[in-house]
């Protein structure tokens, strides 16, 4: 009997070694918590409608006045942050556009390559919403510079040399056209970036096809 009560160290070891193993055995059959399962799941993507769009235009950003190639009259460098509140409101609501749609002048005035990268900064974050992007051009903007800074937000043009999209939304189609005529800039460098609106014949030419074609609604 009394060797049956001795409990030395070594049998103490023993027994809390085997009572561990039965107790991680245990767990693992229980399916226990493994740390990957404490990772916090990633924030589900915000809900975007197809059937709401909003549409901005003459966001006139830039860069500050003593940057500018040509001058403005006056400092335009508030603007810049009215159009964030604006982006920050739209992705403040609840359920997103589908589609954001820019009609154009979102130069300050002169169509420098640095206002559209200002600008796309600027927009980014609808984009990284999910929110599709679609721009055309205002007599503020010069084709060049925006196509290279912007090109990801201006849609395959079926007409040559002018920034016209259709998007197709699920009631009706989304019509951008492109009245900008840029003026010769070796001319006269007060009229960069103030070139003249004409729809001009090939364009008008394709919307009267267009429109003839489509049984669909269009908003021009």
């Amino acid at each position: 009997m009394a060797d049956e009560m001795k409990f030395t160290r070594r049998t103490f070891l023993r027994e809390v070694a085997a009572a561990g193993f039965g107790a991680m055995v245990a767990g693992g059959a229980r399916g226990g918590s493994r740390p990957s399962d404490d990772v916090a799941p990633e924030p589900s993507r915000p809900i975007l409608d197809p059937n709401l769009c909003v549409v901005m235009s003459d966001l006139h950003v830039g860069q500050p006045w003593a940057e500018q190639t040509f001058k403005t009259d006056r400092s335009y460098d508030y603007i810049n942050d009215t159009v964030r509140r604006l982006v920050a409101e739209i992705l403040g609501m609840k359920t997103l556009p589908a589609h954001v749609f820019v009609l154009g002048d979102i130069s300050v005035c002169f169509g420098e390559a640095r206002d559209y990268e200002i600008a796309q900064e600027i927009l980014s974050p609808l984009a990284a919403a999910g929110i599709r992007l679609v721009v055309t051009a205002g007599n503020h903007d010069r084709r060049a510079p925006m196509a290279k800074v912007l090109g990801d937000w201006i849609a395959p043009s079926p007409v040559a040399g002018r920034f016209v999209s259709v998007t197709r939304l699920p009631t009706f189609d989304m019509i951008l056209l492109d009245s900008l005529v840029e003026p010769d800039p070796a001319a006269d460098n007060n009229s960069v970036g103030r070139g003249k609106c004409e729809l001009g014949a090939e364009q008008a030419k394709w919307l009267e096809a267009f429109l003839a074609d489509t049984a669909r609604p269009a908003l021009v």
